[in-house]
Formats: structure tokens, C-alpha cells, sequence
């Protein structure tokens, strides 16, 4: 074998090579940059939830996922009949919850009869009449009162170990039920009418 066919050969292993890293170069930066992007979606756009449990019956069922937006609230506060994924003060487990009443706000339940600011709020999603009472109380300014639908069967803002919740344990705002297919909608997110 001649001097020139050896050199050649090593030319074409060597052009080979960096061909090959090259390649596993640019794979390994694609992945890198959609595991980020992937992260900033899940992170700050939106995230898929599952609905665990019957505490916003009817409106949402158990086992249901939504499409929540967490973008939602960069831009304005949430208001009263948003249906919200939130978090509870010691503990990381997402909750599914309707916003009932507002920093500034006065709550008390009497009757089974929800009132704000001693006025009756019209609730036509709520699954049953109200059997527990709530005494009257005022929400710190920046603080929501969060309900399942499903009040009697629902841990919610009425529990001393959850109580009003600031806008930084709120994620997003549901928008869509995804799955099961035959059951995709859009949330209603009626926002309850005081009279």
C-alpha cells in the first residue's frame, strides 16, 4: 500500500469521524433545547391536570384531565367563579377549586345560603345545599376563598388547615376539559351573582 492510499485512508477515517460527532453533537443540542422548551411549557405556559376525586362535581367529573393555563394570571387577578388548580399551605398535591370570594370581601354561609358582603350569591353549579356553616369572616386583601362544587363533600378555604389563599398558591386557570375525548369542552367559568 502506498504512502498516498494510507494517507487518503486516514483522511476518509477522520472525515468520518468528525462527521459522526458532529451529528451526535447536533442530536444532543436538540434534545437539550426541547427538554427546556418542554420545561418552560409545563412551567410558566400549561400543564395537563387530572380532576382527583368528586369535590367539583357537577361541573367537573373524577378522573378528568383540563388543560390549565398558567399564564393566565401574569396579567390580571382571578375573579370570582374561576375555576383554578392551586396548591394548599403545606402541602404539594394540586387541588381543583372554584375562586368564591375576594380580598377585601366579607364571607359567611347561613342556611346553606353563600353571602358576600351580606349579599346572596347565585350558584347554580354547586351540586347540593349547604349543610355546614361558615361564621362571617373578611379576607385579607391579595387572599381568595376557594370551593369545590361538591361543597359537602369538599376540603376547601372553609378548613382551618386551608383558609384563604394568597394569588402565589394559585397555578393556573383551568380552560378545557381533554380527555376522556368524548367529553371534551370548555370550562364554564360562571362568575356567580350576588342578589
Amino acid at each position: 500500500m502506498s504512502q498516498t492510499t494510507a494517507k487518503r485512508g486516514r483522511r476518509r477515517h477522520t472525515k468520518q469521524e468528525k462527521n459522526l460527532n458532529r451529528e451526535i453533537t447536533e442530536w444532543v443540542i436538540s434534545i437539550i433545547i426541547a427538554v427546556a422548551l418542554a420545561l418552560v411549557v409545563h412551567n410558566y405556559v400549561f400543564q395537563i391536570v387530572r380532576v382527583d376525586g368528586h369535590s367539583m362535581e357537577p361541573t367537573l367529573q373524577h378522573n378528568e384531565r383540563m388543560a390549565v393555563t398558567k399564564f393566565s394570571y401574569l396579567f390580571g387577578d382571578p375573579q370570582r367563579g374561576d375555576i383554578v388548580v392551586t396548591k394548599y399551605p403545606g402541602d404539594n398535591k394540586n387541588y381543583v377549586k372554584r375562586v368564591i370570594a375576594l380580598g377585601g370581601e366579607t364571607i359567611s354561609i347561613k342556611s346553606g345560603v353563600l353571602y358576600i358582603n351580606g349579599e346572596t350569591l347565585d350558584e347554580p353549579y354547586i351540586k347540593n345545599t349547604i349543610i355546614e356553616e361558615f361564621t362571617e369572616t373578611t379576607i385579607p386583601e391579595g387572599y381568595y376563598i376557594v370551593m369545590g362544587d361538591n361543597r359537602n363533600n369538599s376540603r376547601d378555604s372553609r378548613a382551618n388547615s386551608v383558609g384563604p389563599l394568597g394569588e402565589d398558591m394559585i397555578i393556573g386557570k383551568s380552560q378545557f376539559v381533554v380527555w376522556p375525548f368524548n367529553e371534551i369542552r370548555s370550562i364554564n367559568h360562571y362568575s356567580g351573582i350576588l342578589q
